[in-house]
């Protein structure tokens, strides 16, 4: 399976690319939106983890571009900020789910075999 990391924060994207590649997962970074919708259109992944809050492009923009592309996409923000608001905005432009940071590997694991 092949997992795309989305972050702007490069200690947050090793931190779950090796709890994924310890795993036997397959994982592709971006520390910016653009970068990860021109990886998102090449590699073409299984699941996408997205920060929500990122300079530029917002984890919500390439959320919503990453579900013009490909709707059925499950795409599952990450997110400092728990606000409703918040969640519930990225619910509605597609998100599968979201996780709270910090967070425990667990969570990562538990949200991919949800999806497989």
């Amino acid at each position: 399976m092949k997992i795309l990391i989305i972050d702007d924060a490069a200690f947050a994207i090793h931190r779950i690319q090796q709890i994924l590649e310890d795993r036997g997962y397959n994982v592709i970074t971006a520390n910016s939106g653009p970068e990860a919708i021109d990886l998102f259109k090449k590699d073409k992944p299984d699941i996408t983890f997205c920060d929500v809050e990122m300079p530029g492009m917002s984890g919500l923009q390439v959320l919503a571009e990453i579900q013009r592309l490909d709707p059925s996409h499950k795409v599952v923000m990450l997110t400092s900020n728990t606000r409703k608001e918040t969640i519930m905005e990225a619910k509605s432009k597609g998100a599968s789910g979201y996780i709270a940071k910090p967070f425990e590997p667990s969570q990562l694991i538990d949200k991919i075999h949800q999806f497989e």
